[in-house]
């Protein structure tokens, strides 16, 4: 009983007033709660810091989930996309093609569209009126599915690493669609306009500008702008 006494004596003084009692803590009892407090309030930092780092690991993981989703969106997306491409060449090229051929066109223009930010149906719809998808087609010095003069698809090429070495290259699906798919792109992108791009791809820059000097300001829109758009309308409209 006594050693307990002097062990409270350690922590806690007690003083006796004639009118009451002092309690007053102890240097040493000041220092052990100081320090029993510095424990306990380490062992809590301690229990959030795990509890943080377990907090971050979990918001990582759903933000990780959140990605793959979208990303699996996305290729579900461009499935479904591709798809549909596959059907419009099948059903409008009407047995003109075999399913590897229908393949091998749903790809590059497919390819075509992402890289230049095209709707693949507006190139179709040139392919359409070109053509008619018949890539052995030839007219006016004009080759295959979108009708690309040898000169020029040699000039493209050059600049977008497609090899050129004979007209009969330009019947190839593969290598005219990407050749005529950027062609159309680049005159898209030079007269500012699609209406006029398109006519710039079937009469040639040099001619639409000569035209335009001639009539200013003034709205030209061609039959073969309006065909096009036809074709256009009508595959967003089905496809």
């Amino acid at each position: 009983m006594k050693n307990f006494k002097a062990r409270i004596e350690d922590f806690i003084k007690v003083s006796m007033g004639n009118t009451a009692v002092t309690v007053e803590m102890t240097k040493f009892g000041t220092i052990i709660i100081g320090l029993i407090i510095l424990i306990v309030i380490n062992i809590l930092l301690g229990e959030f810091a795990i509890k943080n780092r377990e907090l971050k690991k979990e918001k990582s993981r759903v933000l990780k989930l959140e990605e793959d989703l979208k990303k699996r969106d996305k290729e579900l997306e461009e499935l479904r996309e591709f798809r549909q491409l596959m059907k419009a060449i099948k059903d409008i090229s009407r047995g003109k093609m075999n399913e590897n051929e229908v393949k091998i066109m749903a790809q590059t223009l497919y390819k075509a569209s992402k890289n230049y930010k095209m709707d693949w149906r507006m190139i179709t719809a040139v392919v359409m009126v070109e053509s008619d998808f018949d890539r052995l087609l030839e007219y006016n010095n004009s080759y295959g599915l979108m009708q690309i003069r040898f000169m020029t698809g040699q000039e493209i090429g050059g600049r977008i690493g497609v090899d050129l070495a004979s007209e009969q290259e330009l019947h190839g699906i593969k290598k005219n669609l990407e050749l005529g798919s950027f062609y159309l792109f680049e005159q898209i992108v030079k007269f500012g306009d699609i209406k006029k791009g398109l006519m710039a791809y079937n009469m040639g820059p040099n001619k639409l500008r000569s035209i335009y000097k001639k009539i200013g300001s003034k709205k030209l829109e061609t039959a073969y702008v309006r065909v096009v758009f036809k074709h256009y309308n009508n595959l967003k409209k089905n496809y």
